[in-house]
Order: structure tokens, then sequence, then C-alpha cells
């Protein structure tokens, strides 16, 4: 296809003197690359925890293995001081023998102490039967008999009055008859009287006595027996209830202690364990660093260095498995996929760029990235954990193709053509098909033929 008149005139116009030096149109080969940055880091790490389950003291390092070691499964990375742990588990044991000692001990005071509940109840037991009893005795016996008693005394002394009236009444009749009344006569009468006013004051006080015992004293006593037995009950109601709380209370104070002594042998077993624990030893093969893998590069253990507990103090790396984790422009997410080459560069110094291929690609973009793993083909050094890694990841690549550079290219109303210099003094717009392009030079499908001179724009003054 040809320019137009007007088009040519630019294109005339825009290959002056004062334009740039003409750029050949030749054939090579075109590699497009995602270029993106991150830090190298290891895959295959096992952390080595320093957990103590009760020792609380401190962790001083006795004997260090250098980071950078191999070593094999088995091998003895720290040894820690054991002074400190040994003095805990003596004073456990200690603690353990007094607890168990105490332990008997309550266990025979809260036997003392049954027995002791048994005999106060036992006696409760028996003050209430009695109090029962007397109660029983009261109304089915001696106040019957008491009443019966009453009864005939009363009888009795009614009778004995009844006689001494009647002796008198005899007596006068006898002395009345008889107009002589001598000095014996008159003794014999007054006495006689005076037995009769004694028997009737006498039976009058009885009967007197025995209206008070009746309205008072026989109510009363029974009022008294019937506390008893009542106070009795409730005493023995209350020693129950006392003993049932006792009991109880020694229960729980006999599970505390069993627990506690519990509690303490299992923190002598603990302590233990925690001083096997004071000797690392490698779980895997591989590689040592001292602490986590994160940052591992720069922390080294010395002896007599203190370290924290339920802490990851060392981390056995596969010395094959460290790779670039990366993160590349969310742009090239459609052409990213694993088995694509790459080549990463650690920034290390001494480090050169090393061949590679991407394992994963994340399936989920990070913002405006996408996160990639990266497994050089050889194995590289444990020391360059976290380093900064620059990568290139392949994306696509042709060869014996016609390349024409990117700055020869022009778009103009949307057409894309180049201005081909024909001769010294003539120049020629030509349409272009455009394919892949890896920034600098673009493959040319039509438009171009090898060994043309494309001119770029002039520049700009």
């Amino acid at each position: 296809m040809r320019p137009s008149l007007p088009l040519l005139a630019t294109c005339l116009l825009l290959a002056a003197p004062g334009s740039a030096a003409p750029l050949l149109v030749e054939r090579g080969a075109l590699r497009v690359e995602a270029e993106g940055a991150g830090r190298l880091e290891p895959q295959g790490v096992t952390e080595v925890l320093l957990t103590t389950r009760a020792f609380s003291g401190r962790l001083v390092l006795q004997e260090v293995l250098e980071p950078g070691a191999r070593v094999s499964a088995g091998d003895v990375l720290f040894r820690f001081d054991e002074e400190e742990i040994t003095q805990a588990i003596e004073e456990a044991r200690f603690e353990i023998s007094a607890a168990r000692t105490a332990l008997d001990a309550l266990a025979e005071r809260h036997r003392i102490a049954d027995e002791v509940s048994a005999d106060v109840l036992e006696r409760k037991e028996l003050e209430l039967a009695t109090a029962e009893k007397n109660l029983r005795a009261w109304i089915e016996v001696t106040k019957p008999l008491d009443n019966d008693r009453e009864k005939l005394e009363t009888e009795q002394s009614r009778r004995w009055v009844q006689s001494a009236r009647d002796e008198l009444a005899q007596l006068e009749k006898l002395y009345a008859e008889d107009e002589l009344v001598d000095e014996t006569e008159k003794i014999v009468l007054d006495r006689a009287r005076f037995d009769v006013t004694y028997r009737e004051t006498s039976f009058a006080l009885r009967q007197r006595g025995r209206a008070f015992a009746e309205e008072y004293e026989k109510p009363e006593r029974e009022r008294n027996l019937g506390l008893a037995v009542r106070n009795r009950r409730a005493e023995l109601d209350r020693a129950r209830r006392e003993a049932t709380i006792d009991r109880r209370a020694r229960a729980i104070e006999m599970e505390r202690a069993r627990r506690k002594y519990a509690r303490q042998e299992r923190d002598l077993a603990r302590l233990t364990e925690d001083r096997a624990a004071m000797t690392v030893r490698a779980p895997v093969d591989g590689t040592l660093l001292h602490g986590p893998a994160e940052g591992a590069i720069d922390r080294v253990f010395a002896p007599r260095a203190v370290v924290a507990a339920q802490s990851a103090v060392a981390s056995i790396i596969d010395p094959e498995s460290l790779v670039a984790a990366v993160m590349i422009p969310v742009r090239e997410a459609l052409r990213l996929s694993p088995g694509q080459t790459a080549v990463i560069s650690p920034e290390a110094a001494g480090a050169a760029p090393v061949p590679a291929v991407v394992r994963k690609v994340a399936p989920l973009p990070r913002g405006a990235n996408f996160a990639l793993v990266i497994v050089p083909d050889e194995p590289l050094a444990p020391r360059l954990i976290g380093i900064p890694v620059k990568a290139r990841v392949l994306l696509e690549e042709w060869r014996d193709v016609l390349l024409v550079p990117n700055s020869a290219v022009r778009r103009e109303n949307g057409r894309t053509f180049a201005i081909v210099l024909r001769a010294p003094d003539r120049e020629e717009a030509v349409d272009l098909v455009l394919g892949a392009t890896d920034g600098r030079r673009t493959v040319v499908k039509a438009g171009l033929t090898e060994g043309d001179e494309v001119l770029p724009p002039a520049e700009q003054k």
C-alpha cells in the first residue's frame, strides 16, 4: 500500500536535514521477558525448636556448632548449661518427698477426724435416746404412778381426818354423859380436838400441794422433758450436718493435696525432659543455620549466649532447596506459567546470574504484582538466604525473524508505519504489520525486508 501525497509530504519533511541516522532492519532472535525482584528463600527448612515445659530459668549456650556446617540427623548442634536445671530438679524431688509426707499426714488426720465425728454422733444419738426414754417413762409410768399414789394418799388422809373426827365425837359424847369432868378428861378432849385440827390442816395442805403439782410442777416437768428431746434431736441433726460438711471439706482438702502432688510429679517429669532437651540434635540432614530461617544469614550464636525458650534455635535447610520468591508486574499475568525458563541474579558480591525455571505462579495478584517461585537449575549457597534477587522470565522467543528497532516505528492517526530510505534523496512511508516486542525491537510480519534502512523521527529541537 502506498501512502497518500499529504502523508508522503509529511514523511519527507520529517526526513529533512538534521534527522537521525537510519536504522537497519535485520533478521535475528527476539526474547520477550518479564522482569521482577524478590528474595532468595529456602523451601526445604526444618526449624529446631527449643521447648521447655517446666523449666523457666535462663538458657545459656555452652557448646555451639558453627552455622553453615553440614549435619546429619542426630548430630549435636548445641549444648546448654545444665547446672541451673539440675538444681531445679533436685529441689523438685525434695518438694515431692515433702508433699508425700504431708499427704500421708493429712490422710491420718482425716482418719482421726472421721473417728471423732463418729464418736460425737454416737454420743448425740445416745443422748437423744435417753431423753426420749425419760419422756416416755414420765408419760407412761411415773406420771400415772404419781397420780395413783396421790389419790391413795388423799383418800387415806381423808379417812385419817374422819377417824380423828369420829374419835373426838365419841369422846365428847362419852364425857357429856358424865356430869363431872376432871382434868384428865379435859386433857384427853383437848388432845383429840388438836389432833382433828392437825389432821384437817394437814389434809388441806396436801390438797393444795397436789393442786399446785397438777397445775404447775407436772406440766413443767413434762415440758422440760419434751424440750430435752427436741434439744437432743436438734443437736444430733446439727452434728450430722456438721459431720457431712467436714467430711466434704476433708475430701476436697485431700483431693487438692493429691492434685498438688500429681502436679509436682508431672513438673519433675517435665523438668527431666527439659534437661534432656538441653542437648539439641539435628532432626534431619542438611545445612545448619542459627535461629529461625528468616534473617539467619546475619545471626551467629556464641557460647554463653542466652537463648529464649519456646523459639527456633536452629534451622536445618536442604542446600538444594533455595529458590527465588519474585514479584512480577500484573500486566504480564496472562503470559506467566510454570515451566517457563528464567534467569535469577542474586545481589551479592561475586554471585553470578543463574539459569532457573518457574515452578509456581500465584493464583491471585498481590496489589500490582503476581508472586512467582523460581527454582535455580543448580543449588545456591545457603549463605545467600534472604539476599535480594532480580529475575527475568522468558515469556516468548522467536528465532530468525525480521526485526525493526522500536524507535523507527511511527504511529499516526491510527496507522502504524515506518519511513524507509530508498535512496540517499528518497524516502518512502511503508505501512507495517508488527508482532511481539521486547521493548527495544519488534517483529515485522509485513511491510519491510531484510536490509531496509528506516529512519527514526527527527530529534526535537
